[in-house]
């Protein structure tokens, strides 16, 4: 009798369910810093991260002259407004304390979804490029993102691209004015393609190109131009390699892959870039491309039971009386830079050095996230770094470890 009346039960709580959810109100309303009317939404968006560090090393010798990142500091601060109306979207997005030429403008798009198949994205966005770097800086699960993620990915620049999907496959394509917008390294007119193949539930893979030519500063009287080479550089601003002068194809390739299951998810990625040197030698002859090459790979679990997604939604926020959400993170990775050329015979340091000696760092980091809410982040992790240059080191001569505890305070917008 109790097994014949299960599904009147089922039906009565369906109903009770249903009764309780409250019809969305009609025209223009508020729901939190959104204005909704059915499919058209308009909302605040934005964040803001301090990060802070504590090393049990300080810089002893280094020729690049570079430091350590400061102790404590206003990383980023984003405020911006999104816009949905049906099919078309707008997004404003700046950083008003970054006083870096064209540094403050960050996503300025027009967006519009003509099918699943086929969306028209314009503006000054990201590239199609590494997972990590596609990822929102407030949705990375470390502080720092990895060195490919930073050191070999292009920055956000004007242009427009396509986008779509069917079935398992997803893909991306766009034409952009350079690789950077901001920075005085951007190569010109520069063209990045991404594809994304689903192979099971959970688990997909991603590969990703993006090419365009570097033009070296016109030498000025007897002034040597500026270098527009990648630079080698760890998450503590370490940098082991200096920028070369480069001058042709700037050429980017890489592939990752995904696997989420619930509250565990694993991401692996690989990059490399590879520059052009043409008649960058002392006497304005060719020597060999400048090559970067690196890889990262990390695991995360929500020891909450979340499920894990872009970010982690607790179930309850300690402003409710729960108690957030908890994860721990793991990470390895490791970046190399040196020329193509022939690696015997002497390698010289400078930059425009037919052969110059490699120089590589790698990393190991482990850490905790904790969500107090939907609105408050705190991140903190212990990181180890090592190099494989001991004249190219903070210490010369050592090569690792070097500790760094780090943290982050991170408020959103709900």
């Amino acid at each position: 009798a109790a097994t014949e009346q299960a599904p009147d039960a089922a039906k009565s709580d369906a109903k009770a369910t249903k009764a309780d959810v409250k019809p969305e109100p009609e025209g223009w309303h508020r729901d939190g810093f959104a204005m909704k009317n059915g499919k058209n939404k308009i909302e605040i968006v934005g964040y803001a991260q301090e990060d802070f560090r504590h090393y049990d090393w300080t810089v002893k010798g280094d020729e690049t002259g570079s430091a350590q990142a400061a102790e404590r500091e206003l990383r980023r601060l984003r405020i911006g407004t999104k816009a949905q109306f049906d099919k078309l979207s707008l997004e404003f997005v700046v950083d008003p304390r970054n006083s870096q030429k064209g540094a403050r403008l960050k996503d300025v798009t027009v967006g519009y979804e003509f099918s699943k198949k086929f969306n028209l994205l314009v503006g000054h966005f990201k590239p199609p490029s590494g997972q990590e770097f596609l990822t929102s800086a407030s949705k990375t699960d470390f502080v720092d993102r990895s060195m490919i993620g930073s050191r070999l990915v292009p920055d956000r620049e004007w242009g427009a691209e396509i986008s779509g999907g069917a079935g398992r496959v997803e893909y991306a394509i766009g034409g952009f004015d350079g690789d950077g917008d901001a920075n005085t390294q951007s190569a010109g007119t520069s063209g990045a393609a991404r594809l994304t193949l689903k192979l099971v539930k959970g688990l997909s893979v991603s590969g990703s190109f993006m090419q365009g030519d570097v033009t070296a500063d016109p030498k000025m009287g007897s002034n040597e131009p500026s270098p527009k080479g990648a630079s080698g550089q760890t998450a503590t601003k370490f940098t082991f390699w200096n920028r070369a002068h480069v001058n042709g194809a700037r050429q980017r390739i890489g592939g990752d892959l995904q696997f989420s299951r619930g509250p565990f998810r694993i991401q692996a990625e690989y990059l490399q870039n590879t520059e052009e040197r043409e008649g960058q030698g002392s006497t304005g002859q060719d020597i060999p491309d400048i090559r970067g090459r690196g890889w990262s790979a990390q695991a995360s679990y929500v020891l909450t039971g979340e499920k894990k997604g872009s970010t982690v939604e607790p179930e309850k926020s300690i402003f409710q009386g729960g108690k957030g959400a908890i994860e721990i993170v793991a990470r390895a990775e490791a970046l190399k830079f040196d020329d193509t050329g022939d690696p015997s015979g002497f390698a010289g340091y400078g930059n425009r050095a037919r052969n110059i000696a490699p120089s590589g760092a790698s990393a190991l980091q482990a850490g905790v996230n904790y969500w107090a809410s939907n609105f408050m982040k705190l991140q903190g992790s212990a990181l180890w770094e090592s190099y494989n240059d001991p004249l190219i080191a903070p210490s010369p001569g050592k090569t690792g470890r070097y500790f760094t505890l780090v943290a982050r305070v991170q408020f959103m917008i709900p």
